[in-house]
């Protein structure tokens, strides 16, 4: 009882770190915003020929967001300029799932309906701060115990989609930077985010930018292309797209008999598949004709050539795979 106390007194001294919001707390924010940002900006090559741009754009809207709010915070109070801080915090809080939310959605057929659920999705956890604007209520927000235990399990969501792939240190950084920002919105809790904790949080996200810019970890090295191939869009898409993907080309091995399956650490034979070489062949075109369907849904064609082999125009009958 004692160690758990001392925890939650470690969280709230800090949230609270005596940083005043002023020049230099705006200064440090649009300094660690402006690295952030060139680091995103960067980062847009990586995601070039996938649905994944609409998730690196949503990336970098909250990203801006976050900084600018707590940049505006600070200029604001050094002004004497009236502004309820928490109210701006939580529409910048609420940006930060966004891009998870993006990713989850990052299929082709309904890409860009998608977007507009994102969209959505914003503008309804936002409603707190739009009733107190429309009825001119001053003060702090409450959302009540129901929205924060639904950004908690937001949060786990994007952990456990994320913190399996190569890219599990940079979401578990942005999880801690949420935990951070949402705090003051679980039930068991009084304390507010400070103009420390959010220079915190946005500290601990800049972490997890530079992890991810830095390549680190490295993607898992594999032999075969198929291997190389799965596990770059797995650990790009996360779990979610990932289990589906696996259990379709699974499905598909069953169907035709490849004795193989898609497991998370690449291919797996399950059975002996025979020894003539070309029913060996026959298998590993099934095996790239069926990445190259159900992938296509999510990359380009140009993407799959720079890590497949060409597939064989003579494959047919899998048009009813789909991810």
């Amino acid at each position: 009882m004692l160690e758990r106390t001392w925890d939650r007194s470690i969280l709230i001294l800090a949230l609270q770190l005596p940083i005043n919001p002023g020049w230099l707390s705006a200064a440090l924010a649009l300094l660690i915003g402006g690295v952030g940002a060139v680091l995103l900006a960067r980062a847009r090559g990586g995601v070039q020929g996938t649905t994944l741009t609409a998730a690196w754009a949503w990336t970098l809207i909250s990203w801006l967001g976050l900084v600018g709010c707590e940049v505006g915070i600070g200029i604001f109070q050094e002004l004497n300029v009236p502004i309820v801080a928490s109210q701006w915090r939580y529409l910048a809080t609420i940006g930060m799932f966004l891009p998870m939310l993006a990713q989850l959605g990052a299929k082709r057929k309904h890409l860009a309906v998608w977007q507009l659920l994102v969209a959505g999705y914003w503008l309804a956890l936002c409603v707190p701060v739009f009733k107190s604007w429309f009825f001119g209520t001053a003060g702090e927000i409450d959302p009540g115990w129901a929205w924060g235990v639904f950004l908690a399990i937001l949060i786990i969501l994007g952990l456990l989609n994320n913190g399996l792939t190569r890219f599990g240190p940079t979401a578990l950084c942005l999880a801690v930077a949420q935990g951070v920002m949402i705090y003051p919105y679980l039930p068991w809790t009084i304390a507010q985010v400070t103009t420390g904790g959010a220079l915190l949080a946005l500290a601990i996200v800049l972490l997890g930018i530079v992890l991810a810019s830095c390549g680190w970890p490295g993607p898992r090295e594999a032999i075969q292309a198929e291997d190389r191939a799965w596990f770059d869009f797995r650990d790009r898409y996360g779990s979610f797209w990932a289990l589906r993907v696996m259990q379709c080309v699974s499905e598909a091995a069953v169907r035709y008999e490849w004795g193989l399956w898609l497991g998370w650490d690449g291919f797996r034979q399950v059975e002996i598949a025979g020894s003539d070489p070309e029913f060996r062949e026959e298998v590993h075109q099934g095996v790239v004709a069926c990445l190259r369907k159900v992938l296509g849904d999510f990359v380009a064609p140009e993407w799959l050539d720079a890590r497949l082999p060409p597939a064989n125009p003579k494959k047919a009958g899998m048009d009813d795979i789909e991810a």
